[in-house]
């Protein structure tokens, strides 16, 4: 007997009459509307997706910038109407995995990149992949595209599997798993020159169908993920508070702004922040969080990937 799919209550808050019509193809839903922004606000504990117009809105207690505000601050996932109609679907899945229903977490691709080395994107990107395989069970994989040697080989001890390389030559690779994580490798020294632009973009994209979370540990610029870049949903750039990761990440997430087209929703992570005196040094740069530093952060246990996991599906709820 086939289980009953969950509803899900959607709040409406835009007089654009094409997002009724489109409420049916993520039927069952409850549809409940708003048209001030009192009323948008007061509707939010009760619903578990909204859909929000805000220019539309009539101003009633709760301005139009404080309630984006709320919106942006709540696990609730929202969207305007226009990004709805795109693919009510997949914000059917948002809704659905913010209000706990793992199974639903639809897929996503993130990039965590840099201009300058030792900012910690290779144990970042480790964690967040590890924190969300063993709270979804989802399949996950983390993508390297280096220099030089596999950091993922050395940090989690894998000498074994299959890599990247292997994807574009074999149409039933087995990448080697760890803590749940499909880790796909590059010793760059040795098969960078093997694997042109468009095989490394085709065995990404298989990759990416394989895998809810798809996460890229990658150098900046790196061939292969200008090559890629389109498939990227987020451009996490890794900073830490010395002067040249500041100037580097400000440089980098300005480039990428300058090209929308390819780089998305690019970010700054400020990583192994001590107090307030790294915080005010770093004054200026727009980011959008600080990751403390932490002891033993090699034993990979969420306390960073959580907080990753938020800039990718801003709902996740954390340990």
């Amino acid at each position: 007997m086939l289980s009953k799919s969950p509803t899900v209550r959607v709040l409406v808050a835009t007089s654009c009459v094409e997002v009724h019509a489109a409420l049916e193809s993520i039927a069952p839903y409850q549809a409940q509307e708003a048209v001030t922004t009192r009323g948008v606000y007061h509707a939010l504990p009760n619903v578990q997706l909204a859909v929000v117009e805000i220019d539309s809105l009539i101003e009633e207690e709760v301005s139009r910038a404080t309630l984006v505000e709320i919106l942006n601050s709540s696990p609730l996932p929202w969207t305007t109407p226009e990004r709805f109609l795109a693919d009510p679907t997949t914000w059917r899945a948002h809704a659905l995995a913010a209000a706990g229903n793992f199974q639903s977490f639809p897929p996503a691709t993130a990039a965590l990149t840099s201009y300058s080395g030792g900012v910690g994107k290779t144990t970042l990107a480790l964690d967040a992949a590890v924190h969300f395989a063993s709270r979804t069970k989802l399949p996950t994989a983390v993508v390297e595209f280096p220099y030089g040697p596999s950091a993922l080989r050395v940090i989690t001890g894998v000498t074994e599997g299959a890599g990247l390389v292997d994807v574009a030559h074999s149409d039933e690779v087995k990448f080697p798993a760890w803590r749940g994580v499909s880790l796909v490798t590059v010793n760059y020294d040795e098969v960078g020159g093997l694997l042109k632009p468009e095989e490394a973009a085709q065995s990404f994209e298989r990759i990416r169908a394989a895998h809810i979370l798809t996460l890229v540990d990658s150098e900046f610029p790196h061939p292969w993920l200008e090559t890629i870049a389109r498939q990227i949903g987020t451009f996490l750039i890794v900073a830490a508070p010395r002067a040249d990761a500041w100037n580097n990440a400000a440089a980098l997430k300005q480039a990428m702004q300058r090209r929308p087209d390819i780089f998305q929703h690019p970010q700054v992570v400020f990583n192994l922040v001590e107090g307030w005196g790294d915080r005010l040094t770093q004054m200026g740069l727009e980011r959008t969080m600080d990751l403390p530093r932490i002891k033993n952060p090699e034993r990979l246990d969420g306390r960073l990937g959580t907080h990753m996991l938020r800039a990718i599906y801003p709902y996740w709820r954390g340990q």
